[in-house]
């Protein structure tokens, strides 16, 4: 397993020895990551960086045979796709748009739709049924489906209990709790807004509140957000996030809402 930190969110890169042998069409390992853990958000991987894609590449070229480890040519899908709607982008599963790295000569072809990676290079593919192993990566964000009020989401996120070995058989990772999400940086608000279409309401809970006249996260600092009213109605004091940005509701509405667990 490979640790990538990318400001308040954790990865962990994936793949499991049950799936170094079987192989699974793109879709259907993106269902296998996705439902891989009913706690974390899991996906198939995202690379952001050349660091991060030399994590994937490594943990697609390793598979077991008997009981050594052996590196070797490997295929497997990661979490990159031709957008439906626009074919001239490539996205990844979090809907960020491609930042070209290292597609293999001549790659990608008009038609390709999935993406696969091999040795160093980044190969397209047009075959909705072919099958290949896959990388999943997992993150400390949790959506919790669960419809309720922004005190009892808080309850619920401080109460969660931190299992580190789902995350790392070597301690690197050392969660001390978990709270409310706090979003400080556009890259931590596009990542979470990239998950929150998954939640069963049209807006989650985040730890934003309005307090002695401003807005503050959990961990004290105020939302430099322009989003939020500088005098919210009477009641509209808790912060919610939608794909739209951010918004003021009354915090006795009960929806669902986004976990993290804090280094």
């Amino acid at each position: 397993m490979a640790i990538i930190t990318i400001t308040y969110y954790y990865y962990i890169y994936s793949i499991d020895i049950f799936y170094r042998t079987e192989q699974w069409t793109w879709e259907e390992a993106r269902q296998r990551c996705r439902s891989s853990d009913a706690t974390y958000h899991s996906d198939l991987a995202i690379m952001r960086n050349l660091a991060e894609f030399e994590e994937v590449r490594q943990l697609c070229g390793w598979y077991k045979e008997y009981i050594e480890y052996i590196l070797q040519s490997s295929s497997c899908w990661i979490g990159l796709h031709r957008d439906e709607k626009d074919l001239n982008v490539w996205k990844w599963v979090n809907n960020e748009t491609y930042a070209t790295m290292s597609w293999a000569s001549g790659e990608p072809n008009t038609e390709d739709r999935f993406v696969f990676i091999k040795s160093d290079k980044l190969y397209g593919d047009d075959c909705a049924s072919c099958s290949n192993k896959f990388v999943c990566q997992m993150d400390n964000l949790i959506l919790v489906k669960e419809n309720k009020t922004w005190e009892e989401a808080i309850d619920h996120c401080r109460a969660l209990p931190v299992d580190k070995s789902s995350w790392s058989h070597n301690n690197q990772v050392n969660f001390v709790r978990s709270d409310l999400l706090t979003l400080h940086t556009s890259e931590e608000l596009a990542y979470a807004q990239s998950i929150v279409r998954e939640a069963q309401t049209a807006e989650v809970w985040i730890g934003l509140r309005w307090l002695a006249g401003r807005w503050l996260w959990m961990d004290g600092k105020t939302d430099a957000g322009v989003s939020m009213p500088v005098c919210p109605a009477n009641g509209m004091n808790c912060g919610t996030l939608s794909e739209k940005g951010k918004q003021a509701k009354n915090c006795v509405e009960r929806r669902n809402f986004f976990c993290f667990h804090i280094v």
